[in-house]
Parts: C-alpha cells; sequence; structure tokens
C-alpha cells in the first residue's frame, strides 16, 4: 500500500476542504472560511509537487481571487 497521497488525492481533499470554506464563510465565520482556504491552497501546492497542476485536472476547484 502506498503511504503517500497522489496528484489526484490531493485534488480531492482541495475541493472538499475549499467546500468547508465555503460554507463557513456562508455561516458568517470569514476566519474559518480564511483557514479552509488557506488549507486548500497548500494542497493544491502539494498536486503540482505530484507533477500536475490543479487548473490541468477535470474536477478542479474554482480558485477566486479578489
Amino acid at each position: 500500500m502506498k503511504d503517500m497521497l497522489t496528484h489526484n488525492d490531493w485534488i480531492m481533499h482541495a475541493k472538499a476542504t475549499r467546500s468547508l470554506g465555503l460554507r463557513a464563510l456562508n455561516q458568517g465565520d470569514a476566519q474559518a472560511a480564511a483557514t479552509f482556504f488557506s488549507a486548500a491552497r497548500r494542497m493544491e501546492q502539494m498536486a503540482e509537487q505530484e507533477g500536475v497542476l490543479p487548473m490541468e485536472h477535470p474536477r478542479a476547484p474554482i480558485t477566486l481571487r479578489r
């Protein structure tokens, strides 16, 4: 069994984490949302290290920039 996560694993975790961030934002908890979004960005960076950029993945989360 492989111990390390694949790029697909990182992308799926990032997408789920971003979803938690959106939920927190909708509930008015901006600090928690920022924490979730930051974690999702780190997961996307881990996916990049595994050889696939997040935007190349068909189910990649949409990155919101302000």
